[in-house]
């Protein structure tokens, strides 16, 4: 299974990972390590993440207050963002995926 990763998710990683940086050296590091370690879960069981709306699922990101978005379609973990899970619970409708 591949993994995907929309601009919009891309642009959210970099700016957690660039503010977690700047309040910690190495602590964007850390966050980007811990993304990727719950992205592999996701590719090895991709019904980990809660569902969310529609056929989209959300997963935490462990030692941090933010999950993924994503859904899977066919053989492809695409992923539409990259969100705080206790704010603005509104932000992740934005990003909803939907029927390629």
């Amino acid at each position: 299974m591949t993994v995907r990763l929309l601009p919009g998710a891309k642009s959210d990683l970099d700016e957690v990972v660039a503010r977690y940086e700047r309040e910690e050296p190495g602590l964007g590091v850390k966050f980007a390590n811990q993304f990727a370690d719950t992205l592999q879960m996701i590719v090895r069981y991709p019904n980990v993440g809660a569902p969310f709306a529609r056929k989209n699922r959300r997963c935490p990101i462990h030692g941090f207050p933010y999950g993924v978005l994503y859904r899977v379609f066919r053989a492809e973990v695409v992923v539409g963002a990259v969100r705080h899970l206790h704010r603005a619970p509104g932000a992740w409708l934005e990003r909803l995926l939907s029927d390629e």
